[in-house]
């Protein structure tokens, strides 16, 4: 997903609710729209929609598999053994198709799909409000899950097959259905099948819904949006006749929306998985870097700061002591390089101030009261160049202003606005040499740089306050 922010807490209940109100429209349509029909007479349609069905549940069930090895999370094991179902429910129904493509004729053809259905609804919505938690025994469980899925089928034709002489007709053996009015078609028990398959996909529904918000999980929102037209699907099943293997009907159509959205949720899954997998090669390849610079040029940068001071303190001579400054300067850049290289993109903004305005506190001999208001959010390049800014003027604060104590805060409100006071010496922000020394020239080209103005206020020895407001 990055996946679902907080605010985004009505679009998880939009969608299953768009998806209800267009199943609403069809079902108003079918029944009282003479020129709609609720059946049509296809048999390799209705093969082509099945097909496509069992497919789209494998994909989906395959890559919660994926998910789950990655995670561990109970609620991505529990997904797994409905969709495996579904799937294997779909597959079945294509053979039936196949090899009887008039209406079913026998108790296995008739009651394992809507038997094998409820299962596989139950266990959806169950799985729709299993909490999130740590499998203690993935391979383990991972394995009885699978196992279970492939053989409920077996079991439930197993058991019809051998309950067939007892077992009433579950279709009507009327193989051309009126195609204007509902007629509750179909043994009383078959039709409680698809009653209760429609609650329990309006419950799912509610429940993937709640979980999109919970875990900021898109994946989970179009299986919301998905239960809802299953629920609306079964509605179709019990209001108009059963489903006969050579026709097609709008409980069908519902049903193959159900498997779109979901395959619309796997291929946002699947680019969400790429997203991340790219991020993660830039944030190694960033870490790589900053490991090479740490070990060759700031090592040999802080080598040459050690011998120039040395050469400064023995001779005390003006150029060796500037080139002592420029080395020193290099060397937090290339420091400050190297920190921000290893810092994570998601990295808050008052954590990546804390660390680098604590280093440089550190190196010119001075302390930081820091203040961040967690509610300001800003891009990763806006964090750099605020942490370059706010480095400077402490280090500047520090080496040039003597100061003891520097504050820098980071308020939030329309605009946001970061301050950094000192209790230094203070400098005549008149002087043309001071207002136009390199250092508060690369502040201001920073600020400039994401928007921002900066404004640099100082008197002797009252000491320098920075202002930069964000736009």
């Amino acid at each position: 997903m990055d996946a679902l922010q907080r605010p985004a807490l009505p679009r998880a209940y939009w969608l299953p609710l768009a998806a209800a109100g267009f199943g609403a429209v069809v079902t108003v349509l079918t029944t009282f729209a003479p020129f709609v029909h609720f059946a049509y007479r296809s048999p390799s349609v209705h093969l082509v929609l099945e097909t496509t069905a069992a497919l789209v549940a494998l994909l989906a069930a395959f890559l919660l598999f994926g998910r789950f090895r990655t995670s561990r999370r109970a609620s991505d094991l529990a997904l797994i053994y409905p969709l495996a179902l579904f799937a294997a429910n779909n597959v079945f129904v294509s053979f039936v198709i196949l090899i009887s493509p008039s209406s079913p004729t026998n108790a296995l053809e008739g009651w394992v799909p809507a038997i094998v259905r409820l299962i596989a609804a139950a266990t959806f919505a169950v799985a729709a409000f299993v909490p999130p938690r740590t499998v203690a025994s993935p391979v383990g469980a991972a394995r009885f899950v699978v196992a279970a899925s492939l053989g409920t089928l077996s079991v439930v034709a197993a058991i019809v097959s051998f309950l067939s002489g007892v077992l009433p007709s579950a279709l009507d053996p009327e193989p051309t259905p009126a195609t204007q009015f509902p007629t509750l078609a179909g043994h009383p028990l078959l039709l409680s099948t698809f009653a209760a398959a429609a609650v329990l996909f309006g419950l799912a529904s509610v429940g993937f819904a709640r979980s999109s918000v919970r875990d900021r999980d898109e994946l989970m929102l179009w299986f919301s949006g998905g239960a809802a037209l299953a629920g609306v699907a079964s509605l179709h099943y019990l209001l108009f006749p059963s489903r006969f293997s050579d026709w097609v009907y709008t409980g069908d159509f519902l049903r193959v929306g159900f498997y779109a959205l979901l395959l619309v949720g796997a291929a946002k899954e699947i680019e969400r998985y790429w997203e991340e997998r790219a991020r993660a090669a830039v944030l190694e390849e960033r870490r790589r870097l900053a490991r090479d610079l740490h070990d060759g040029l700031a090592q040999e940068l802080a080598f040459i700061w050690r011998q120039t001071r040395r050469l400064a303190n023995a001779q005390n001579g003006p150029l060796v002591a500037a080139l002592s400054g420029s080395v020193e300067r290099a060397l937090h850049e290339s420091r400050r390089a190297v920190a921000a290289l290893r810092a994570a993109p998601t990295q808050s903004l008052a954590a990546a101030m804390a660390e680098a305005v604590d280093s440089v506190a550190d190196r010119v001999g001075t302390r930081v009261v820091l203040e961040v208001d967690e509610s300001v959010q800003v891009s990763p390049e806006t964090r750099e160049q605020l942490l370059r800014i706010a480095c400077e003027a402490v280090a500047n604060a520090g080496r040039h202003g003597r100061a003891k104590v520097v504050r820098v805060e980071v308020t939030g409100g329309s605009p946001p606005q970061m301050r950094i006071t000192d209790d230094g010496v203070g400098f005549d922000t008149s002087d043309p040499a001071r207002r136009e020394a390199f250092g508060l020239l690369t502040m201001a080209e920073r600020a400039r740089a994401v928007g921002a103005t900066l404004d640099v206020f100082s008197r002797p020895g009252d000491g320098t306050r920075v202002e930069l407001v964000l736009p």
